[in-house]
């Protein structure tokens, strides 16, 4: 059994890309159903600290893993959330323990990297402002990979807190986009061809859809806490990254503001390859967590340890 560290998954300086190809290629064993998810456990204290698993079976690597996850109640004061991530891996064959990773990193990495692979089937091509709201960890994730990806000029910024979002601004024109950092949410989405919003809370004035722009993709990696989502209109697409998370989540409460939206799937738009951005409506998208791809990542790394492959 092999213990990898944090520092131990950055030496080994696995590309963006081949994390992407990982994304792609478990998104679409979970449709044909080679790679299987369990529904996940929560279980809080009374501190509101939030304790999750997220068990994955992945039939064509040989592997089943769970990822551990340990949230802290978002702290509006300082304007964080602290989580703590495990994985534990396993073979197959005998169900032998192969490997426990620090999962802090490929948390990080895979929650961005589903949002492109979102955006890269449902954003136009040629989509040149994003608008980010909440400029943290996740917010520098996204400006990164989509960067690379569309040809963005401008990038919006907002956060709760002025000093984040010109820090955010500030990484943007670093690598060659105009950037400002807004005081209100309107301003900031308001013409964006895509929006991201990572907010662990809800804002005091949540955004309303219509303050998107025809066509934009939006990306929900906070569940939506920062819309109004009893506002989406039935002439919005919206996904889920996994249909089956969406529907416990929903029958258990924590998204009941979505009863009134039909949810689509990212796994079939994948496993056809087929792109949606061409009929001008807009398109939200709701990752509700693909512990697979945490699980795959994490059988990269291990591979890529043994070295060199022949």
């Amino acid at each position: 059994m092999q213990y990898f560290s944090a520092d131990d998954i950055a030496s080994l300086s696995m590309s963006r890309r081949k994390v992407l190809e990982i994304a792609e290629r478990t998104i679409a064993a979970l449709h044909d159903g080679s790679a299987r998810m369990a529904a996940r456990p929560v279980i809080e204290a009374a501190n509101g600290t939030r304790f999750m698993a997220f068990p994955a079976l992945l039939q064509n690597e040989g592997v089943a893993g769970v990822k551990w996850l340990g949230i802290e109640p978002f702290d509006p004061a300082d304007g964080q959330q602290n989580l703590e991530a495990s994985i534990v891996l396993s073979a197959l064959k005998g169900g032998r323990l192969l490997a426990v990773l620090d999962a802090r990193w490929i948390t990080a990495i895979r929650t961005a990297t589903v949002s492109l692979v979102a955006a890269k089937r449902m954003a136009r091509q040629a989509s040149t402002r994003m608008a980010i709201i909440a400029c943290g960890e996740q917010a520098q994730y996204h400006l990164d990979l989509f960067s690379k990806a569309f040809p963005l000029q401008e990038c919006s910024c907002f956060s709760r807190r002025i000093e984040s979002a010109e820090r955010l601004a500030a990484k943007a024109r670093d690598i060659g986009l105009k950037a400002k950092a807004y005081a209100g949410l309107r301003e900031c989405v308001e013409g964006a061809d895509i929006v991201v919003t990572t907010s662990p809370a809800p804002t005091e004035t949540l955004i309303e859809p219509e303050w998107f722009s025809p066509g934009a993709f939006i990306s929900l990696v906070d569940l939506g806490r920062t819309i109004n989502t009893m506002a989406l209109s039935s002439r919005d697409q919206f996904f889920v990254d996994d249909l089956v998370q969406f529907e416990t989540l929903m029958a258990n409460g924590a998204l009941k503001r979505y009863a009134p939206v039909r949810a689509l799937s990212l796994q079939q738009l994948v496993a056809e390859n087929r792109n949606c951005a061409a009929d001008g409506r807009r398109k939200v998208f709701l990752p509700t967590g693909l512990g697979a791809i945490d699980i795959a990542i994490a059988q990269e790394v291990l591979e890529l340890s043994k070295g060199p492959r022949a």
